[in-house]
């Protein structure tokens, strides 16, 4: 769709939202929140809300809400802990030096311990100002259920299906999983698990979530036979190759349109060609323009994640890859490893290259987007060798996981973008198997898969 074509179907429009939408609205920052809620309330009377949508929004609202008032509640009570557990370690460090007879020892640890009291004031001088941003929260929370309210109250709210109907989309679901059909079956194995891990959810209600998908398409294709006339947009922040065509890198793919088999079914079933699937980022840039409420940072909160890794899988993925490896490269082997001595410089390659956490914010004056990215990366098998005499010798396998944090500006008046900095860098070892070791593996595996077999061969 068009921004020229809103106009004109704005009169016979149908609007259904995915439960991802509704507790969206929960998750982002205050602003955000308010431009989709207004913007919402600008289509209310389009909107229809499935009844498994409004079942899950239900389920979950609470645990978003907690998630909330717990972030608040915890960042300045864990900033404080750790500035306590450094004082400990600080202190502790100290006292171990005054057998070594260092001089002024209790000079540095009563400076150092000043030092770090007046950090502690700062963050509870901080704390007091966080009182603002929870009564916008309340707010945001309270403008949410009004509005929710409202759809329950004017009948938008789908009736649920019957036992029977419900039993008839559940067999089908099974079939469609099967044959990878969709939508939904990329949620069977991760419901599933839920379930395993979870007890309490091992019931009627917890194993059929993973058909979930699957009953709001069914209602979708109710509404759409229902008003066959009228043109439906599903908006849905759900991107998973069940719903959506993808193009794109493996790891910077994006929806370009619905599946070709949903469109056929629901043309076939209600008669009508008239449906699409909208992310709430294009649903907001759409038709925040066509009512001229449109607002920058919302639109880049929107769409931060797609942006963002288009810049690091893209654009600046090469520039990425060669500092995580500079920084490989200068790793002192010998905090690894008491064994790592004299060792030869090892060949480093990365394996993978992956995004862990976005933050978006703004400098003072507000005209600057500024993208705080955590990156991980995984090598490949590093070999550590040393010189015995005149052999080479292997003696260890060292995988290691790197993490670096870049930043990436924006600047709003014209979204340049100022460049990549890199701000620190950490590592951890995911394995360290010496000579030893890797044949007990290799020992261990071929058990294993011998066994496995015999199994194979009595079963059957």
């Amino acid at each position: 769709m068009e921004k020229n074509e809103i106009g004109t179907i704005i009169d016979k429009l149908i609007i259904v939202p995915d439960t991802n939408i509704l507790l969206y609205l929960y998750k982002c920052s205050f602003n955000t929140s308010q431009n989709i809620v207004d913007l919402l309330g600008k289509v209310k009377e389009k909107i229809i809300i499935p009844s498994r949508v409004y079942k899950e929004y239900l389920n979950h609202k609470d645990e978003e809400q907690g998630k909330i008032d717990r972030k608040y509640d915890s960042f300045t009570k864990n900033l404080k802990k750790q500035v306590n557990e450094l004082k400990g370690k600080i202190n502790g460090s100290i006292s171990e030096s005054r057998k070594y007879d260092f001089p002024d020892c209790d000079v540095l640890e009563t400076g150092i311990g000043t030092f770090l009291d007046k950090i502690i004031l700062t963050i509870e001088k901080y704390e007091n100002s966080l009182s603002a941003e929870k009564q916008n929260k309340s707010v945001q929370i309270a403008n949410v259920a009004q509005l929710i309210r409202y759809w329950n109250e004017q009948g938008k709210i789908k009736s649920e299906p019957t036992i029977v109907q419900l039993m008839e989309y559940i067999k089908e679901g099974e079939f469609r999983f099967r044959y990878k059909m969709p939508p939904g079956y990329k949620d069977e194995e991760e419901k599933d698990k839920e379930v395993k891990k979870d007890s309490k959810k091992d019931n009627f209600e917890g194993r059929i979530r993973k058909y979930g998908d699957l009953f709001v398409w069914k209602e979708i294709i109710d509404i759409g036979k229902e008003r066959k006339d009228e043109y439906l947009i599903f908006l849905t922040n759900d991107v998973k190759e069940d719903w959506w065509v993808l193009k794109g890198e493996e790891n910077n793919k994006v929806p370009v349109s619905m599946r070709e088999e949903l469109r056929k079914e629901y043309m076939t079933i209600t008669g009508s060609d008239k449906i699409e699937f909208m992310t709430l980022s294009k649903f907001y840039e759409l038709f925040s323009d066509y009512y001229k409420i449109c607002d920058i940072k919302t639109t880049l909160e929107l769409d931060y994640e797609s942006y963002v890794q288009g810049q690091v899988h893209t654009k600046y993925q090469e520039q990425i890859e060669e500092e995580i490896i500079k920084k490989l490269e200068t790793i002192d082997w010998g905090e690894i490893s008491g064994d790592f001595v004299n060792i030869i410089e090892p060949d480093i390659d990365i394996d993978d290259v992956f995004i862990e956490k976005i933050t978006i914010h703004y400098d003072d004056d507000g005209e600057t987007a500024i993208y705080d990215i955590k990156i991980g990366t995984t090598t490949l098998p590093i070999e550590i060798r040393k010189n015995d005499g005149e052999s080479v010798v292997w003696i260890a396998e060292v995988e290691l996981k790197g993490t670096i944090f870049i930043q990436i500006q924006r600047d709003l008046r014209n979204l340049d973008e100022s460049g990549i900095s890199f701000k620190s860098f950490s590592y951890d070892v995911l394995s360290n198997r010496d000579s030893w070791e890797i044949p007990c593996e290799m020992e261990e595996d071929a058990l294993s898969e011998a066994k496995d077999t015999l199994e194979d061969y009595y079963n059957h």
